[in-house]
């Protein structure tokens, strides 16, 4: 299973055991397994070798990890690239493979989670234009999207003159 660790079996094995339980929930990161690794008392000298194996198993790919948040993050959450970014970093990903999956996602799919917020945000609407694009916007911004793209999806959308709670895409 993992042979690079062979002669450390006995005392890894009740870790490596968790770890397993862990990823069957769903795939970690290399620092989340690091981390874990600590908490649970492992030698600080073992963990890179542990974590090595671990990748050598195929058991932890960051990324893999990686591209299954960022769609995972953009599906379940809508949010943008800014939060995913910063999120990812706080889970130790590095900026080259988060740059490299976030890369992969069409604007399309952005603008249109976008889109989806704004109809949204347009329900709760307050029956002034003037507010209800200041609360968009800063529901676009606290879900990690950027000026550029909050302004791509405003000028893609504009409100209908006959009714100001629904959405025409342009």
């Amino acid at each position: 299973m993992y042979t690079s660790l062979a002669g450390n079996i006995n005392p890894l094995s009740n870790a490596y055991n968790k770890i397993i339980k862990l990823i069957k929930i769903r795939d970690r990161s290399s620092q989340e397994i690091e981390y874990f690794l600590l908490r649970e008392g492992v030698d600080k000298t073992l963990i890179s070798k542990f974590i090595l194996s671990l990748k050598e198993d195929g058991l932890i790919d960051d990324e893999k990890f990686a591209k299954n948040r960022i769609l995972s993050r953009i599906r379940l959450k809508g949010w943008g690239k800014f939060r995913i970014n910063g999120e990812l970093l706080s889970l130790g990903i590095s900026k080259e493979i988060i740059q490299q999956e976030l890369e992969k996602i069409p604007e399309e799919d952005w603008l249109s989670e976008a889109t989806k917020i704004i109809q949204k945000q347009l329900k709760k609407s307050s029956g002034s234009l003037e507010k209800d694009s200041i609360n968009i916007r800063k529901k676009l911004f606290l879900k990690g999207y950027g000026e550029d793209m909050i302004q791509k999806v405003i000028k893609k959308l504009e409100l209908s003159p006959n009714n100001q709670n629904s959405v025409v895409e342009t």
